[in-house]
């Protein structure tokens, strides 16, 4: 089975890509924490994802900055020169965070004109 997911930030904003830009292409930082000896130190991964059709929701909302979870199957793809890119094809992705939101500890959750009933 090949299947992976991924959450993490968007690198840069979401762009057309492929053959008459019918699909979609960004760029995800996922990171993890890895003790370097008596100190624990922030590892940033960086991942190339394409989605394979073009999305107009998707477009308008995936910028720099969003968090997002990515599900979808690892491709490589080898150059003439010999060089092996390892990609993301998305079957799905989710926003969970758009940039502005994240900024902000509380996401405005904890006022008391959010509309919520509790």
């Amino acid at each position: 089975m090949n299947k992976v997911i991924l959450i993490g930030h968007l690198g840069k904003d979401v762009e057309p890509s492929g053959k008459e830009e019918k699909s979609l292409k960004f760029s995800l930082a996922t990171s993890r924490r890895a003790k370097k000896g008596e100190e624990w130190e922030t590892l940033t991964e960086w991942h190339n994802i394409f989605l394979s059709k073009r999305n107009e929701y998707l477009e308008q909302n995936l910028l720099k900055g969003t968090k997002v979870a990515v599900e979808g199957l690892i491709t490589y793809r080898k150059t003439e020169k010999g060089i092996v890119y390892c990609n993301i094809l998305a079957h799905n992705v989710n926003i969970l965070f758009p940039p502005k939101t994240y900024e902000s500890a509380d996401n405005g959750l904890n006022s008391k004109n959010d509309g919520l009933p509790f």
